[in-house]
């Protein structure tokens, strides 16, 4: 079984007895300890439940702009134990952060583009790869210098997120490998994992097909130009703004030098 050493950070702010899983609710066919709660009909009530299992260092289940995601506090090492465990994820495979805005993206990132292209692109169905800054929890995606942080153009999950103060790592509700979810009743397998799963109804306005990729993921690691690394729902408009700001896709760089790289072999074979 996979371990990860303890931050040893401190839960003060949640008392021991706190009970975070009140009104804790069944649906038919469901057997789970998981608190379920309606966006729709308790968005408050929705958002305290969420913060303070989060702040627990519990496992949630919520929509986003792309498919349902499962969500635990970066910075805690618990946590992200038990997203691996839940999803029964290879320990290599990354997982990304969750932020509330575009500013709180250089908190845990060095970002180096154009200045109005992180507005431009976030909040939205993307997440974009950039080298980690040190102050990111050590354990979370352990042998890369790189990670994913995502902005979700769903408002309470942008709530969520400025309220924790801290960077959520967010992953796909469903098994590893398994389809993505749009639905709550899609991912039950999971609810006796989780603290709380917060029900928003279908997670996307998107087609079914195109909402179930997930979001478009973009490397912008490197200064001036961008590769895709997943094409996800937002392919198109992602690289029609990356390209407006004048970044170069880096795997159409590569194709272009290609066949002059094997010219040039040639050329230099026939001289031997």
């Amino acid at each position: 079984m996979m371990t990860l050493a303890s931050t040893g950070r401190s839960r003060a702010a949640v008392p021991e007895n706190a009970d975070i899983s009140s009104n804790r609710t069944t649906p038919p066919g469901a057997s789970t300890s998981a608190t379920v709660v309606s966006l729709s009909k308790d968005y408050e009530h929705a958002l305290d439940l969420a913060k303070r299992a989060l702040k627990a260092e519990k496992l949630i289940a919520l929509p986003t702009d792309t498919i349902y995601g499962i969500a635990g506090l970066a910075q805690s090492s618990s946590a992200l134990q038990k997203i691996y465990e839940v999803k029964e994820r290879d320990i290599g495979k990354p997982v990304a952060i969750c932020v509330g805005k575009a500013a709180d993206v250089h908190k845990w990132a060095y970002v180096d583009v154009p200045s109005g292209l992180l507005e431009s692109l976030l909040p939205g169905p993307v997440t974009l790869v950039f080298r980690r800054r040190p102050e990111l929890n050590p354990e979370l995606n352990r042998g890369t210098s790189l990670i994913g942080v995502r902005v979700p153009n769903h408002a309470y999950m942008q709530k969520l997120a400025a309220s924790c103060g801290e960077p959520l790592a967010l992953t796909s509700a469903n098994k590893s490998g398994g389809q993505s979810t749009l639905f709550v009743e899609e991912f039950k397998e999971l609810w006796p994992h989780l603290e709380l799963v917060v029900d928003g109804g279908r997670s996307s306005g998107l087609s079914e097909d195109v909402a179930r990729l997930g979001s478009t993921v973009v490397d912008l690691s490197q200064p001036a130009t961008f590769s895709i690394i997943r094409d996800g729902s937002a392919l198109l408009p992602t690289v029609s703004v990356l390209k407006k700001f004048g970044l170069t896709n880096k795997q159409e760089l590569e194709i272009e030098i290609l066949p002059h790289m094997l010219l040039s072999a040639l050329e230099r074979l026939r001289g031997t």
